[in-house]
């Protein structure tokens, strides 16, 4: 212990004795670190994502038997976004959040080097899982876009046309973004001579400030077109219920991942002005890595919906289908909600009911009923929640299309 203060780090020790640290540099001052609790809001918020991703694919898998072109996105996505978890916690580990006289005095140029290519590689990743995070959302309100709703008139559908080319337009403005952030990456400082300032502050990521100001923008235009969706009613006057609520859930997750996005900025212009850059770049990091995250929660919430809401309504029917005498209280439910196309969905009810209109073994007194269900599915009432089209003396095995099927809901 001296005047110069007191570090257990023998690296500081090692550079002090070496006589590369200057006398009027204080030791504890050079130790100083933010490095555990943004280790643990990483890990955490990487958690929190992959949690919620696995349930959204799960829950696809379950109830559409299939992985839908969002679906894809997100699983693309979200491996990136553990890779950038990864390279921020060897970048810290490596001290690159530290004081910039840490870095000047005190880490060898060997470590700065593999500093200033692990902060290209994190930049560079946690730029690809956000662009495709976001166009996995572009992809479900562009399958909701194309989808027809109960009713539809001339105004509607040219709401829903304006919509699409809107989301083309964001989708174009999206991958251009992405673009440029990614070139501007590869952009060091004027000053950077591939020394220190190779290994820290905006030198390793580019353009903080301008890549930030680009996020946020793009950011805020998909977070846009949901927000429409619901104040115009969706694609043709009324979100179907579970899709109503998804597009709620992703504008709720949306205004916190735009959130992050402007924080981040705050944090970069904060960087770019900072006389200690290094110092400045662990939270930038960390904000990076929750930016991803939560984007890709916002977009897996319509997703989740179907595990939480009705993962008591599944009927497998295909295990009944061997007991050719079963006669009272078949109930059918018609998947809807689930699916991102609308028409697949009703295609599937129809040709179900055809089925049992046209099923050799239906009795006669059975028949009347199935008609009626087909024609209260072919009217356009709502059902209640929890009600079910209850088809009396029906033989389970002329239905080949029940498994894992859902309550038609229409808000």
């Amino acid at each position: 212990m001296n005047f110069r203060g007191y570090t257990s780090d023998p690296a500081i020790h090692a550079a002090d004795l070496a006589g590369s640290v200057p006398p009027e540099l204080s030791l504890t001052w050079l130790s100083e670190s933010r490095d555990r609790p943004l280790l643990i809001g990483i890990a955490t918020t990487t958690a929190i994502t992959s949690l919620v991703v696995t349930c959204r694919l799960a829950s696809s898998c379950l109830t559409q038997k299939r992985l839908t072109p969002s679906d894809r996105l997100t699983l693309i996505a979200t491996p990136l976004h553990l890779l950038h978890t990864l390279l921020s916690h060897r970048l810290l580990t490596l001290h690159a959040s530290f004081h910039i006289e840490y870095l000047q005095y005190v880490t060898p140029p060997s470590t700065l080097s593999h500093i200033a290519l692990l902060k290209h590689a994190a930049q560079l990743t946690q730029i690809t899982a956000l662009l495709l995070a976001r166009l996995s959302g572009l992809a479900y309100f562009y399958s909701i876009s194309t989808s027809p709703g109960p009713e539809t008139n001339t105004r509607e559908n040219l709401n829903s046309s304006l919509l699409l080319r809107g989301i083309r337009l964001v989708a174009g403005g999206v991958i251009f973004g992405g673009v440029i952030q990614g070139l501007r990456t590869f952009q060091v400082s004027a000053d950077a001579d591939g020394g220190v300032a190779a290994g820290v502050g905006d030198a390793g990521e580019g353009d903080a400030v301008f890549n930030a100001s680009v996020s946020l923008l793009c950011g805020v235009l998909v977070f846009a077109i949901p927000s429409v969706m619901v104040w115009f009613g969706g694609h043709g006057g009324k979100i179907p219920g579970q899709k109503g609520g998804g597009v709620r859930g992703v504008v709720m997750g949306g205004v916190l991942a735009t959130s992050l996005s402007l924080l981040r900025l705050s944090l970069a212009r904060q960087s770019a002005v900072s006389l200690d850059p290094s110092w400045e770049y662990g939270p930038i990091l960390a904000v990076q890595g929750a930016e991803v995250g939560m984007t890709l929660i916002a977009v897996s919430v319509p997703g989740i919906i179907p595990t939480l809401a009705d993962c008591e309504i599944f009927l497998a029917c295909d295990k009944l289908t061997k007991n050719k005498e079963i006669l009272a209280d078949c109930r059918i439910f018609f998947l809807v909600d689930g699916l991102d196309e609308f028409q697949e969905a009703r295609d599937r009810q129809f040709s179900m009911t055809m089925k049992l209109k046209t099923g050799h073994s239906i009795p006669t007194e059975t028949r009347s009923s199935v008609f009626q269900a087909g024609d209260f599915l072919s009217s356009k009432k709502a059902f209640d929640p929890g009600q079910r089209i209850k088809l009396q003396n029906l033989t389970m095995g002329d239905i080949s299309e029940v498994v894992n099927q859902k309550l038609l809901r229409n808000s």
